[in-house]
C-alpha cells in the first residue's frame, strides 16, 4: 500500500463510490461532515477523523485500522462487514445506524 498526502486522500473521497488502501500519515486530521458517502471495499490505517459527522453512509466491507475516531457521531449509517481494528473510540455515537461495526 502507498502512502497517500491529504490531497489524494481527498480527492479520492470525491469519488462514488469509494475504494482501495489508504496509509494516512499519522498526524493527518479530518474534521468534515461526510454526507452520503459509499464507502466499499476500503481500507484506512492511520489518520484521525476525530469530531467528524458521518451522515447517511453506506460503508461496506470497510476497515479502519488504528485510527482515531474519537468523538465521531455516525448518523443514519449502514454498516455490512465493517471493523473499526485498534481505533480509539471514545465519545462515538451511532444515531439510528443499521448493521453496526465490529469494534477491536
Amino acid at each position: 500500500m502507498k502512502q497517500l498526502d491529504e490531497k489524494n486522500f481527498e480527492q479520492a473521497l470525491n469519488n462514488h463510490p469509494v475504494t482501495g488502501s489508504f496509509i494516512l500519515n499519522k498526524k493527518y486530521v479530518l474534521d468534515y461532515t461526510f454526507e452520503s458517502l459509499h464507502l466499499l471495499d476500503l481500507k484506512i490505517t492511520n489518520g484521525s477523523f476525530t469530531c467528524s459527522l458521518f451522515q447517511k453512509c453506506t460503508f461496506k466491507n470497510v476497515i479502519f485500522e488504528s485510527v482515531h475516531l474519537d468523538d465521531c457521531n455516525f448518523r443514519n449509517c449502514t454498516f455490512k462487514n465493517t471493523t473499526f481494528k485498534n481505533c480509539t473510540t471514545e465519545g462515538i455515537e451511532f444515531d439510528n445506524c443499521t448493521d453496526m461495526p465490529k469494534i477491536m
